[in-house]
């Protein structure tokens, strides 16, 4: 009687170990899945990203060279300068999310820019925010 109480409880625990061991591999194989999938959205934000800096400096370099035919030729150092704002502008823009997009996102995609990068993300923004109006500020004082 001992004997099968004893054989029944090994059955039942060798059950039990292969229940969590299936478990665990599930949970594994879902990891690595996630982090494969996580990898592959950081690619494609980069890719993104490099593609709207590229966008943004043709453009900027279209728009510079429409602006030395229309006025003439500007100092050079004028010319680096607005282009560079030019540019940060079109890439802060570019970077910009609509609001739908930003409230379907889960909160695990947005957790790995939290602390000390995700501040130093806001600060960077912020301050390119403030030039773009300063210089927007600046432009619309030039054309009165």
């Amino acid at each position: 009687m001992e004997r099968e109480n004893e054989v029944l409880r090994l059955k039942q625990v060798e059950s039990e170990l292969s229940v969590v061991q299936e478990r665990q591999d599930k949970d594994l194989v879902l990891a690595s899945a996630i982090q494969e999938m996580r990898d592959r959205l950081r690619r494609l934000e980069a890719e993104a990203i490099a593609s709207r800096e590229h966008a943004a400096t043709v453009a900027s370099a279209a728009d510079s060279k429409t602006n030395n035919k229309e006025v003439g030729t500007p100092t050079v150092a004028s010319v680096s300068s607005e282009n560079k704002i030019d540019a940060a502008l079109a890439v802060l823009t570019a970077k910009e999310k609509p609001q739908e997009q930003n409230e379907e996102s889960p909160s695990w995609l947005t957790s790995s820019l939290d602390g000390a990068q995700g501040r130093r993300d806001k600060r960077h923004q912020e301050m390119l925010q403030g030039d773009i109006a300063a210089y927007i500020a600046k432009q619309k004082e030039q054309a009165k």
